[in-house]
């Protein structure tokens, strides 16, 4: 009886597994993918397991069936969470297409492949397979799917901070929604095209394009207004006011503002809420309503008191502010340390966040690593299969002197794999052991330089607060020399965490326009009377492909040296200028006419915490130069004569990526668009 009722439940379930596939073979067919996914979505991996593995069983399934039905397993893997399954099963749909041949389902998944990277964290890896699965769309009428390519692009690009790259994609994508309305048919597409309204306005407004940052949000808007969706009409109107009160429309921003804080306090959107109350205390103050600013700030004082789990360190230092404006000192500098704590923890909370994500990425790659050894050892095992099954086709003394040779052979390379394996364990050990000490001595000196920081910006605001409230002419002295020598430690602790930041750099390549990279960097050095001592002499148009940070860390101690070593008996005078010496490499030649550098000391000048004879400074700048410019691949000299100057010459790598095709047409847009920037700054 209980093997009767066992062979019914097995029958039972595999009818059902197998009407259950052809739901998915229909769903293909009708283009009803998303809603079977939806529905799968509901129920456990397990249940998704069975069905596409029973699907896949059947031998007389047609090939490119196959491909898709493998394809929409990675996919509903990637929505259960299981990007490592996922990754096998879309490599898995991309070689069985090899045989297929489907030009969309290369598409399909390439964009797969581009979203479970993105999930990961892998942006790079992610914008490769977006910008393959473009290139690839470019022959094929699948507009939404190249809308969806354009989109996930920019929306890299966007979190990247390439802002200018960001508005090109999803301009065009933009313009496939506009030739094409009637592909977005559902409430989940008009919800992503209102998305990407939203994120081109937001990259408008980083870039200080108020105009065009006003005409996205209202299209936003107007798209959360047909679909019905209250609480992103709010957003959209908090963004549009924005907007306004950085163009001091003050009219228009409160307008705007008001609404989204009523919607935000229906939804019981707190954040929200207390921005929209900051922005709307702060147009009270331009407008000398200082009750109604206040009132605004007390309102957001009993939301951080209801909500406590809510930050909100802006709140602390306009009471700050206005504490002090009441000659209230006492009071403004309890609130001013709470605005520091504050923003302090926030900082640690970044911090700890971005090791997570580290150790995400590494447990990523690591799984993705035992993925490719388990193939390859699938593949080692097939081949020895198929050798065995060749030798029963043989004579028997062909058989048996074969298996002798084998027996040696495999015996042979067991030994050798044995000893390979314990090697490389030992290996791994020792190289993990000396990565975590490292990781604990470069995060102890990041740890204990911003530590040391929080009570020297304690110090500098006292101090700023003290010059301003010290009237005695000697202690007023006592104060000013107090906080030079705080700024001094702070410039030293700021050099020490850039050694952290150098050492865990990911190493971020953008395009940066050297000309107006060198004026940032001249105009931070705060030489109001000798500005025009520095002339910078490159071209307008020199765009170099590297590590943005890692080349500002350089530059910016040279320049630094430059002026902190001048030779006081004649006028400061730097000379800036750069060259494409060859097709992926510039020659960057800084010259000043300083003290110059003996020649017996040169040979040490790239040490940590040298300095030569009668040296100011801490013996940091030239140690991190050297370090960035070898992070990037690139290659530095130094020439100085004592008193007569000193040149730097720096050769720097011009990277190419698959990007830059895509990149390319932008090139001639963004220029003069940086250039009016910088003129506006």
């Amino acid at each position: 009886m209980s093997k009767l009722l066992f062979v019914s439940l097995v029958f039972f379930t595999t009818l059902c597994y197998g009407q259950e596939c052809s739901d998915v073979i229909n769903a293909i067919k009708s283009r009803e993918v998303e809603q079977l996914l939806e529905r799968l979505s509901k129920k456990t991996p397990q249940v998704g397991e069975r069905l596409f593995n029973s699907c896949l069983s059947d031998d007389d399934l047609p090939l490119c069936e196959r491909v898709t039905i493998t394809r929409i397993y990675s996919n509903l893997q990637l929505i259960h969470k299981l990007p490592i399954s996922s990754i096998e099963k879309a490599k898995q749909a991309l070689d069985l297409n090899k045989l297929c041949k489907s030009a969309e389902e290369e598409v399909e998944i390439n964009l797969l492949l581009g979203e479970i990277y993105k999930s990961q964290g892998e942006l790079e890896t992610s914008l490769q397979y977006y910008l393959t699965a473009r290139w690839l769309s470019e022959n094929l009428e699948t507009s939404y799917t190249t809308f969806l390519i354009h989109n996930n692009a920019a929306l890299l690009q966007f979190q990247a901070g390439n802002y200018t790259e960001a508005i090109g994609l999803l301009r065009t994508a933009h313009h496939i929604f506009e030739m094409h309305p009637q592909l977005f048919d559902t409430k989940k597409k008009k919800f992503t095209v209102m998305d990407s309204y939203n994120t081109l306005a937001l990259s408008y407004r980083n870039i200080s394009e108020y105009d065009f940052s006003i005409k996205y949000f209202k299209k936003a808007h107007a798209i959360a207004v047909a679909i019905g969706d209250e609480f992103w009409q709010a957003l959209t109107h908090g963004n549009i006011g924005t907007v306004y009160f950085k163009q001091s429309r003050y009219d228009s921003a409160k307008y705007y503002i008001q609404i989204d804080a009523k919607i935000s306090r229906k939804h019981k959107e707190w954040a929200s809420l207390i921005n929209s109350y900051d922005i709307l205390g702060t147009i009270a103050e331009y407008e000398n309503d200082n009750a109604k600013a206040e009132r605004y700030y007390d309102s957001i004082g009993n939301l951080l008191l209801a909500f406590p789990t809510t930050n909100y360190p802006r709140y602390y230092r306009k009471l700050s502010e206005i504490n002090y404006r009441r000659k209230d000192y006492k009071r403004a500098n309890d609130y001013f340390k709470i605005y520091h704590n504050q923003t302090d923890s926030i900082g640690k909370l970044e911090a700890s966040k971005n090791l997570s994500l580290i150790q995400q990425k590494y447990d990523f790659d690591k799984k993705l690593a035992e993925l490719e050894l388990i193939k390859k050892d699938n593949q080692l095992k097939e081949k020895e299969i198929s050798v065995q099954r060749g030798l029963l086709f043989g004579t028997i003394s062909t058989v048996l002197l074969l298996f002798v040779l084998i027996y040696l052979v495999v015996r042979r390379y067991n030994q050798k794999r044995r000893i390979e394996k314990l090697l490389q364990q030992q290996i791994e050990e020792r190289t993990r052991e000396l990565t975590e000490l490292n990781l604990e001595l470069d995060t102890f000196l990041y740890r204990a330089s911003h530590d040391f920081r929080g009570p020297l910006s304690t110090i500098m605001g006292l101090n700023h607060l003290g010059l301003m409230t010290i009237k005695d002419p000697d202690g007023h002295e006592i104060i000013k020399r107090v906080g030079e020598v705080a700024r001094i430690m702070d410039k030293m602790l700021g050099k020490i965490a850039s050694i952290h930041i150098i050492n865990r750099e990911v190493g971020s390549i953008s395009e940066i326009p050297l000309f107006f990279h060198f004026q940032d960097i001249i105009e931070n050095l705060n030489l109001s009377d000798e500005l025009n001592s520095i002339q910078n002499a490159v071209a307008h148009d020199l765009v170099i492909r590297t590590d943005y940070r890692l080349l500002k860390i350089a530059l910016e101690n040279i320049l630094e040296n430059a002026v902190k070593f001048r030779n006081y008996g004649s006028d400061l005078h730097v000379n800036i200028t750069a060259s494409l010496v060859a097709t992926n490499k510039v020659l960057i030649q800084i010259s000043d006419n300083g003290k110059g550098i003996d020649a017996t000391f040169l040979q040490n000048i790239f040490q940590p915490f040298y300095k030569g004879e009668h040296a100011q400074g801490n013996g940091l700048g030239l140690f991190l130069v050297k370090k960035c410019i070898e992070k990037i691949k690139g290659d530095i000299t130094i020439e100085s004569k004592v008193r007569v100057g000193t040149t730097v010459k720096i050769w720097v790598p011009h990277l190419h990526s698959p990007v830059e095709k895509a990149q390319a047409f932008q090139k001639e847009s963004y220029l003069p668009l940086l250039k009016r920037i910088y003129q506006n700054k």
